[in-house]
């Protein structure tokens, strides 16, 4: 399709363009333009378009099966020594807004494979590949994320994912800088959005956090601290199952001995958080699940047919039932705080370890 594309556009340069690139001679050029002569060129773009256009059309199994197809194409034309070619990459991205409205359960089983490829593609050693498809991403992802997310879906947590795999596997510093760059981005236009998807970016930043590089370290850090600064305090019930995540990500800050100033800070954003724990007890004691009834202020009181003397119904109020609370509390705020405390004390310098267990005495 690309070269029927090249030859119906007939455009200057691109003869030598099919001759250098797919190896055909002037004569097979001249030939196939003859075949195509009565094929205008925007006829062949309208012609090409409309196959991937269709794609939304298809059923469940047969998308899946398109996509794999397209992968796999794609993965030859990325795999050339000499000049990888990235048509079928910018068609995957066209497709990916194509059916970015089915059903959220389609949707997954069609990202299963797209975000593979996405992997490898962001991964390249080729910088105009890895750069073309975190930009893809960037652009899907800001998509994807102005949708929301539903209750009980993680579709946000699989789709930010390539963010993650490219920032731990992709050495290249543009590349790394791109992506604390895309993930800044998200997190500055669809903060109020974004539910399952902290934990990747959480994740994104612990690996910038390990960065010697000022840069990359600097980024990183300030879009982390506005995010507990700011965001926290705010969405505390959208970012709370996330919150392991983020004291992870201040420890590892922590811990870069390389930048002294970001430790320090570090350390006080940790106890920021854990007031935000100590104000926010109701949030981890919730449980939606086990609400089957609705409150109503009345529960005490016994009806008029009640014996007088009966025991009120004081069910919610049980030993058990405060335990139990007590035990997510702990379990969900407390013991991340106290584990990743440790490891900063375990593993930092003097004055870091001392600004620590200053910490640790206050709670």
């Amino acid at each position: 399709m690309e070269i029927f594309w090249l030859i119906g556009a007939s455009q200057n340069g691109h003869s030598q363009h099919l001759r250098n690139v797919f190896n055909i001679d002037d004569k097979a050029i001249h030939t196939l333009q003859e075949c195509l002569g009565e094929t205008s060129s925007q006829s062949v773009v309208v012609a090409v378009d409309r196959i991937f256009q269709g794609s939304s059309k298809l059923d469940g199994d047969a998308i899946q099966h398109f996509v794999r197809a397209l992968c796999r194409v794609s993965l030859e034309e990325l795999s050339l020594s000499s000049t990888p070619r990235m048509y079928m990459l910018q068609k995957i991205v066209e497709i990916s807004f194509y059916n970015m409205n089915r059903i959220r359960i389609e949707w997954s089983r069609i990202w299963s494979v797209l975000g593979e490829h996405f992997n490898v593609a962001g991964c390249s050693d080729n910088p105009n590949v890895s750069h073309f498809a975190l930009d893809a991403l960037r652009q899907l992802s800001t998509k994807f994320l102005e949708k929301g997310e539903l209750p009980n879906f993680r579709l946000q947590k699989e789709f930010l994912r390539p963010f993650e795999i490219i920032m731990e596997n992709n050495t290249s510093y543009d590349c790394r800088d791109m992506t604390i760059a895309c993930v800044t981005n998200m997190v500055q236009s669809h903060s109020s959005r974004i539910r399952s998807g902290w934990k990747n970016i959480f994740i994104v930043f612990t690996v910038a956090a390990t960065e010697t590089n000022e840069g990359i370290a600097e980024k990183a850090f300030t879009t982390t601290s506005d995010i507990i600064s700011n965001i926290f305090p705010k969405q505390f019930a959208e970012v709370m199952d996330s919150f392991p995540e983020a004291i992870k990500c201040l420890s590892e800050f922590a811990c870069n001995n390389h930048f002294p100033d970001i430790c320090m800070e570090a350390i006080r954003l940790i106890r920021f958080s854990a007031e935000l724990v100590r104000k926010n007890t109701d949030l981890f004691d919730y449980e939606p699940e086990g609400a089957t009834t609705t409150t109503t202020g009345t529960e005490n009181i016994p009806s008029p047919s009640s014996p007088i003397g009966s025991p009120l119904h004081t069910s919610n109020t049980s030993p058990q039932h405060i335990i139990s609370d007590n035990h997510r509390v702990w379990a969900k705020g407390w013991l991340s705080i106290f584990i990743q405390l440790w490891s900063v004390i375990s593993r930092c310098t003097l004055d870091v370890r001392t600004r620590t267990c200053m910490v640790e005495g206050y709670l």
